[in-house]
């Protein structure tokens, strides 16, 4: 439909495939020989990972035009966008963010129907939707070869919370392929854990560990190493299975009896969370006993926000320069975050910028849930921060009805049944806030906002180009 500048919240709005408008644009230096070297990559035939029984594909991808534009959530890897745009993926938020800060955005009107077509928790599931990530220990060789082409571009190492590459899912058995992690002080010493006899679950180092000066249980190594018998078994009691269970198995008969899901994601989530979190248990307790230092692993952050649909425009004007743009559909993101607010907002106001964060710095500013191991029942608690970290991470209060005094309204007088003093502060507040307190004889609209502020925080592929709005 044609952008009208406005939008209601009669349903679950859509954000990604929607209309976008350009809310900056500027030329950026563009090197010839950079460019060639990327279209050069894109355009090679490669072999990728499929889904379909795990095996792979040649692809092979024509030339870009000078013109066009890169949807985000539509990339396929950095090469695609580094032989588009013509700019290293690691520079490019960089050299577009350059001297900018805040800027205003103008939001299209809201039409204020559809208010009663959804519940509080539909509210919640829109506003978790639009900043929704989690972190996790083990990854796939796509996760891991993306940082090794980075250090070996870059000189840079994994830190302490990472971006996932695109790839890392990419398997037709993922519960036998996500099993390499990384730690960093094995990086820092430059030693790898390997295979041993004695060990219960192998682990692979790719230097001879005959070397004098290495023991038998470490090799010359960059931090990675392969937790090759941590893979997840599939074989678990029928009544965890939600999904599909393999080929052959009967999926029905007695809940007790093991039978083997078709995939991870077609057990239920707590059993699932419960096997993962045993996993990760299972490889740090294994290089704890191997090596000599604690594991100190980086973790690896999973966007599961809802696709923004934002995109980059570009235009190769010369040889030496193109003209980049951001364009972001404003009428759906508003539409989204009006739905999200359960009660309808008197006024909106909205801003962005845009900034460069490395793919080894995901720290935003948004807190993980992260959940200690299972216990005997097979129950998992969140971590709670204690002390200093505890009072840190409380940047918000919430006010207590018992701040505010009495209500004393005449009106209250007729009531049949008196109402405690913790009840006519209750009302007092809730009446003051709506605007409907006449014990000061004033037409008070009532005294104070409620402010409601959404920080939606997006990387640009496996860029450095980082969007806040």
């Amino acid at each position: 439909e044609k952008y009208n500048g406005t939008y209601s919240v009669d349903s679950t709005p859509t954000v990604a495939g929607t209309q976008t408008v350009v809310v900056f644009e500027r030329s950026l230096p563009c090197d010839p020989s950079c460019r060639s070297a990327a279209v050069k990559e894109y355009c090679k035939p490669k072999r990728v990972k499929t889904l379909e029984k795990g095996s792979y594909k040649t692809v092979q991808h024509p030339r870009p035009a000078d013109k066009g534009s890169v949807v985000a959530h539509e990339i396929e890897d950095i090469c695609e966008l580094e032989a588009k745009v013509g700019i290293p993926g690691d520079r490019l938020g960089g050299l577009f963010a350059k001297d900018t800060d805040w800027q205003p955005l103008d939001l299209p009107s809201g039409q204020k129907s559809g208010q009663r077509t959804r519940d509080f928790e539909d509210c919640m599931r829109a506003a978790v939707s639009l900043n929704s990530f989690s972190t996790q220990l083990r990854v796939t060789n796509g996760t891991t070869l993306m940082y090794q082409r980075i250090e070996a571009r870059t000189g840079r190492k994994p830190g302490k919370l990472n971006m996932i590459s695109r790839d890392n899912d990419h398997y037709h058995k993922l519960h036998d392929w996500q099993i390499r992690a990384y730690c960093h002080s094995c990086a820092r010493d430059g030693i790898r854990a390997v295979q041993g006899n004695e060990n219960r679950y192998r682990l692979w180092g790719d230097v001879d560990v005959d070397d004098a000066n290495i023991g038998p249980t470490q090799a010359k190594g960059d931090g990675w190493f392969i937790a090759a018998g941590c893979g997840i078994s599939l074989s678990t009691q029928r009544r965890f299975v939600v999904g599909s269970v393999a080929d052959g198995e009967d999926p029905i008969g007695d809940p007790s009896e093991k039978v083997k899901a078709k995939s991870l994601s077609d057990m239920q989530a707590e059993h699932r969370m419960k096997l993962e979190a045993e996993c990760d248990t299972n490889v740090i307790a294994w290089h704890d006993k191997r090596v000599g230092h604690k594991f100190d692993g980086a973790r690896f952050m999973v966007d599961k926000s809802v696709p923004l649909g934002m995109e980059l425009k570009y235009n190769h004007t010369g040889t030496h320069q193109v003209r980049v743009a951001l364009a972001l559909p404003l009428a759906a993101l508003a539409e989204l975050a009006a739905y999200s607010a359960y009660w309808p907002a008197t006024s909106e106001t909205a801003r962005f910028r845009i900034l460069s964060r490395s793919l080894q710095e995901c720290e935003n500013g948004l807190e993980p849930i992260e959940l200690k191991p299972p216990d005997d029942d097979g129950r998992m608690d969140a971590v709670v921060p204690s002390g200093e970290a505890k009072t840190a991470s409380q940047s918000f209060h919430i006010p207590s009805a018992s701040d505010a005094l009495p209500a004393s309204a005449p009106e209250l007088e007729h009531l049949q049944l008196p109402l405690t003093e913790g009840q006519l502060r209750t009302l007092r507040w809730a009446l003051s806030r709506e605007g409907h307190d006449r014990s000061n004889h004033s037409d008070s609209t009532g005294d104070s906002d409620y402010v409601s502020t959404q920080v939606i925080d997006r990387r640009f592929g496996e860029s450095d180009l980082v969007l806040q709005l």
